[in-house]
């Protein structure tokens, strides 16, 4: 049980215990380190821009819609005025056309006549 603390000290001890001293010998071995924690930034900057990027391009789009939304209740609003029956009678009046006054009348046909 003892043998266990001391082991579990000493890793313990050599994780902590690190030796910063930058010597000419002991730079490849920080080369891997030094490399990895600049891709790690590299990687962080270009997250954040594609997050920018994508936060404005939904914003444009946002905005985008609401202005197609407002066009499409006009363009309704204006569909249902041009289709009302009195706009239509002023517009086939130009053209010629008259309103019907009277109702349709029923044609019988007998079988053999046609």
């Amino acid at each position: 049980m003892v043998n266990r603390k001391i082991n579990s000290g000493n890793k313990l001890s050599r994780l902590f215990d690190f030796d910063f001293s930058i010597t000419k010998e002991r730079i490849p071995n920080f080369l891997p380190f030094v490399l990895f924690i600049s891709l790690l930034i590299i990687l962080y900057i270009g997250n954040k821009y594609y997050s920018e990027k994508s936060y404005l391009e939904e914003n444009r789009l946002r905005n985008e819609l609401k202005e197609l939304r407002a066009e499409s209740l006009t363009t309704k609003a204006e569909l249902v005025n041009k289709t009302k029956e009195s706009e239509v009678a002023k517009i086939v009046e130009k053209i010629g056309l008259e309103e019907v006054k009277e109702p349709p009348k029923k044609i019988i046909v007998e079988k053999g006549e046609y």
